[in-house]
């Protein structure tokens, strides 16, 4: 039998907010060539425990947000509502 996740989102709304962080953190990892795993080490955060919020948004910190956006520079927003640019615009085109 499974357990019910408690204080879990029931709302399709929040449900794409939580699929756009988690597409945003992969894009912007992308755009940094950096894995998950670098990701979780600079945050001061165990591989399994930054994996399992990944799989659960709702459990991330507003801190571990904000830090979570210094790291990949960017602000809170842009990393939860933003639409990402998977390549830095700086890095577009060299001449």
């Amino acid at each position: 039998m499974k357990k019910k996740i408690e204080n879990a989102p029931q709302t399709n709304d929040v449900d794409a907010i939580y699929k756009r962080l988690n597409e945003n953190i992969r894009l912007l990892l992308a755009r940094y060539e950096m894995y998950p795993v670098d990701l979780a080490v600079l945050m001061g955060m165990n591989k399994r425990t930054f994996s399992g919020r990944r799989k659960a948004p709702w459990t991330f910190s507003l801190g571990e947000l904000e830090l979570m956006a210094k790291i990949l520079r960017t602000d809170v927003t842009t990393l939860l509502y933003g639409d990402v640019c998977p390549v830095a615009p700086f890095a577009a085109k060299r001449g």
